[in-house]
């Protein structure tokens, strides 16, 4: 994530035609920072303008920052990730 940047939307897709549970995407190896273990059934496209588990977090740290997608049951599920950022203006 951009330094001076907010996360404003992350949708998950499933693409495989298979479930895949719990999910969670972080700025850490297996964190959960913005989303905590979602699970995305077959063909499935959730938001979190929709499921409201986005958790409020802005990159302040005068550096980009990695984004880690885990799950602890992927099954046969393949995720497509879209995030969507916003400048934040002090």
């Amino acid at each position: 994530m951009p330094d001076g940047y907010k996360i404003t939307e992350i949708i998950l897709e499933e693409t495989a035609g298979n479930n895949a549970g719990n999910i969670s995407v972080g700025n850490v190896g297996s964190g959960a920072q913005y989303v905590t273990a979602t699970a995305v059934n077959a063909n499935q496209i959730i938001s979190t303008a929709n499921f409201g588990s986005l958790i409020n977090y802005f990159n302040n740290t005068g550096a980009a920052e990695n984004i880690f997608v885990s799950s602890s049951a992927w099954g046969n599920g393949s995720i497509r990730l879209h995030i969507t950022f916003e400048k934040v203006q002090f």
